[in-house]
């Protein structure tokens, strides 16, 4: 035999194996359809049976094929089983402020479990490593495997691939893939936050937004001069932007604060839970203490600890149920039902850190 393709710089057992995998994708061989033996596979493309082993291994190793001993190579019966692959773009194995990234993955295999679907979780190992990951979700893709993607986070490479190349169905496990109701998320989190601390007798207000995700501190100083515009009391509100949300740069941030000339708020309002451990330590560090010279207000998602002197007040989010929900969305797309409405709430919930002498809860919810 011949095959239809021949790439010099591949070696010749992957094209052999990329021509079987091409057979099974096309449905010209079936789950549990034999796969010829090393001799008869050499024989048939005319190479070292040692060529014809190393296919064998690659097809194997790609999950296409079971190799039973003593009777020989047969296509995966899994491949018609309903599949999701279940992505990070970051390593849920290396970096260490993917805590909320690791719950939702969690979550979301055992949500599809419950549902009858089996979940394969992507990640590199190490970001380097990023590209291997998607080249070989890019194989199972190909090869039937997979028979939808859930994104738990995004990524500079991950993202091209997706809307590029990607030839099955895709969503964001987090609110992203529908603009309207993260928009309308940071605006109500923006006014509930505001409020609060204006409530609470603070004229002077920090609001600290990374610059991470680039859509995110427009929106806050949109929904600000709309609350102005309304004749909203607002104070006067300070932007800080840190870089990143990595805790380096709120600790950085903090820093920067504490040497300026001008006046240091009165309560600072920090959008990302993660940025918040970082703008601890800085206050901290800087005789900044909360709640006797400074307020701290925080956004946080359920269930994540935050390292505090003090009980933090903070505005929570539940991504792992927004996630639950969009994976039902997907599912209800593959079956051709009608998609249900994701329900966003946010709850504030009064800790000690704004000088609060008892606690409280405010539920808002955006859909």
């Amino acid at each position: 035999m011949t095959l239809e393709v021949i790439k010099r710089s591949e070696p010749i057992y992957k094209q052999i194996a990329a021509h079987f995998q091409d057979q099974i994708a096309r449905g010209l061989l079936a789950p549990g359809d034999a796969i010829p033996n090393t001799l008869d596979l050499a024989k048939e493309f005319n190479v070292a049976n040692q060529t014809a082993q190393n296919a064998l291994k690659e097809l194997s190793n790609r999950g296409l094929i079971k190799r039973v001993p003593k009777l020989g190579s047969f296509v995966s019966e899994t491949l018609n089983a309903n599949t999701m692959a279940v992505v990070c773009g970051r390593s849920l194995i290396s970096e260490p402020d993917v805590k909320t990234y690791a719950q939702i993955a969690w979550q979301i295999s055992n949500h599809l479990s419950q549902q009858g679907w089996n979940a394969k979780v992507y990640t590199p190992v190490c970001q380097p490593l990023e590209r291997l990951m998607i080249r070989e979700l890019e194989r199972d893709v190909q090869a039937g495997f997979i028979k939808a993607i859930l994104v738990v986070n995004m990524s500079s490479q991950l993202g091209p691939w997706l809307n590029k190349e990607c030839k099955i169905p895709w969503a964001y496990a987090s609110d992203r893939n529908q603009k309207d109701v993260s928009a309308s998320h940071y605006s109500v989190m923006t006014e509930m936050g505001i409020d609060y601390l204006i409530d609470h007798g603070y004229r002077n207000i920090g609001l600290v937004i990374s610059k991470f995700e680039a859509g995110t501190p427009k929106r806050v100083e949109a929904m600000v001069g709309d609350m102005k515009a309304r004749g909203k009391d607002v104070g006067n509100i300070q932007y800080i932007r840190p870089a990143n949300n990595a805790p380096q740069s709120g600790m950085k941030a903090i820093a920067q604060l504490a040497k300026s000339r001008n006046p240091v708020p009165d309560a600072l309002f920090v959008f990302d839970d993660n940025l918040t451990s970082g703008v601890i330590l800085g206050l901290l560090a800087n005789d900044l203490k909360y709640p006797e010279k400074i307020g701290l207000l925080t956004h946080a998602n359920r269930g994540m600890q935050i390292l505090s002197p003090v009980p933090l007040t903070r505005i929570e989010m539940d991504p792992v149920r927004l996630a639950i929900n969009n994976t039902d969305n997907l599912l209800r797309r593959l079956n051709g039902e009608a998609l249900l409405d994701c329900e966003l709430k946010l709850r504030l919930v009064a800790g000690k850190s704004c000088g609060e002498t008892s606690s409280s809860q405010l539920t808002s919810k955006t859909t």
